[in-house]
């Protein structure tokens, strides 16, 4: 029978790996200290590391997913129209950028495209 794992448990362990990992740094540059209270200052400086360095890659996986994932994998399948931005010409003339790369002038007030095919 399997032992089922808690997500506390499973995350507990993951950052404690995490800070193992980056408690190796004083090792590798030769730090032999063993007082308590370097000790002590080793696990908060090395703690700190492991925080900036998630938060650095949750950055950039959000990053990742907005700017990638979603606008070009996502975004084109779900959306109604294929318009990516509109940008005023005047107060009813508009242009809007279609996904496939073109372009085309739309009269909001007719609700009519004037021009197709603006590159």
């Amino acid at each position: 029978m399997k032992k089922r794992i808690s997500l506390k448990l499973f995350l507990t362990v993951l950052w404690r790996g995490i800070c193992q990992a980056f408690g190796f740094i004083p090792k590798l540059l030769g730090y032999k200290d063993e007082s308590t209270y370097v000790r002590a200052i080793w696990k908060i400086l090395i703690t700190c590391v492991a925080i900036v360095a998630t938060i650095i890659t949750c950055g950039f996986l959000y990053c990742f997913g907005v700017d990638i994932v979603y606008d070009k994998w996502i975004k084109p399948y779900i959306q109604e129209s294929n318009i990516y931005w509109t940008q005023y010409l005047s107060n009813h003339i508009v242009f809007q950028e279609m996904s496939t790369g073109t372009g085309r002038i739309y009269d909001t007030t007719r609700d009519k495209v004037l021009l197709k095919r603006v590159c």
